[in-house]
């Protein structure tokens, strides 16, 4: 099919019949980053308009067109505890008349049908159309993501008082399986964030040991002039801070500029599960103020835990001990 050309489209409505329309075709799309996924082919957009009388809403053409039927049938409802009688009771007589012959052309509207259909077609809907009718699912797209708990609580509060019987959930929740292989991919990262933290700190622990070993002597020197436990204490965090901050600083510059140059180059997927993880052939990165701030503070927790135990260590050096060293 090519734009332009009619296509039926056939599915079943919300209590369980068939319901065909026509609609045009207008074009087709493409989708960034899934162009190598079977999601890619299995998904169409559709039309508001065409939606609801695929799904069994009544318009307001069709609510009238009914009414017609049913006054040139002589149809009308009745009461469930007459229906027996209403059906079957009465006269038995058999009314007969003239034969009539049935005009399918002047029953169905000859070519007026035919016209009506391209009119549907061709119609231009108004926002006021779209605004009033049935729709399912509604996305909210927030401009500040770390908001989402509040909005979800409040959507729910103007649903609850205006009755709306709204079902608010997370992107992830309402993606379904996507959006629990998005929250194990984001597990893992963390995990393996902790495992490099867990390895810092170690390594820093053993630097700071090693270094604080090989200066009892000058540690017990300045106790026997009079230094105490706390001033050694905070001398020795406070050269390990220093160091620690001063190079962390140095990483993330370094860091900051490799990000910078891979969010204009990109990243590439070298296989399809990396083509959909990254949504696309690359992966284009960015770095945040707020990242920049919590790698500060991951930092200075890192090598303040670090050298906490090596500063106790040296805090109970004594200035005898330390005389008797050689080495």
């Amino acid at each position: 099919m090519k734009p332009g050309d009619i296509l039926t489209i056939t599915a079943y409505t919300k209590s369980g019949f068939v319901q065909s329309t026509n609609v045009r075709v207008y074009g087709t799309f493409q989708f960034k980053g899934l162009e190598k996924s079977g999601l890619a082919g299995g998904i169409s957009l559709m039309d508001l308009m065409t939606f609801r009388d695929l799904y069994g809403y009544v318009t307001p053409e069709k609510l009238a067109e009914t009414k017609e039927l049913e006054k040139s049938a002589g149809a009308h409802y009745v009461e469930k505890d007459k229906a027996e009688s209403e059906l079957f009771g009465g006269s038995s007589a058999v009314v007969t008349g003239k034969e009539q012959r049935i005009d399918d052309t002047a029953e169905l509207g000859g070519l007026k049908q035919n016209a009506s259909t391209e009119a549907k077609l061709n119609q231009p809907y108004t926002q006021e159309d779209l605004d009033h009718g049935i729709i399912l699912n509604a996305a909210i797209i927030l401009k500040d993501p770390s908001q989402i708990d509040q909005t979800l609580k409040d959507i729910q509060a103007v649903s609850k008082k205006s009755e709306l019987g709204l079902k608010v959930v997370t992107w992830q929740k309402a993606a379904g399986m996507i959006g629990q292989f998005v929250f194990v991919a984001k597990a893992v990262l963390y995990l393996a964030v902790f495992i490099i933290f867990v390895v810092a700190l170690v390594i820093i622990n053993n630097a700071v040991m090693m270094a604080t070993l090989q200066r009892i002597r000058e540690i017990g020197t300045m106790r026997a002039i009079g230094a105490q436990r706390g001033f050694v204490l905070s001398l020795v965090l406070l050269e390990t801070l220093l160091l620690g901050l001063s190079f962390g600083a140095v990483g993330i510059l370094l860091g900051s500029g490799l990000v910078k140059w891979m969010g204009h180059t990109g990243i590439p997927a070298g296989n399809e599960f990396l083509y959909f993880f990254f949504s696309g052939p690359r992966l284009y990165v960015t770095l945040g103020v707020g990242s920049l701030i919590g790698a500060f503070v991951i930092i200075f927790l890192v090598t303040a835990i670090s050298a906490l135990y090596p500063a106790i260590i040296a805090t109970r050096v004594s200035p005898v001990q330390a005389m008797q060293t050689e080495d």
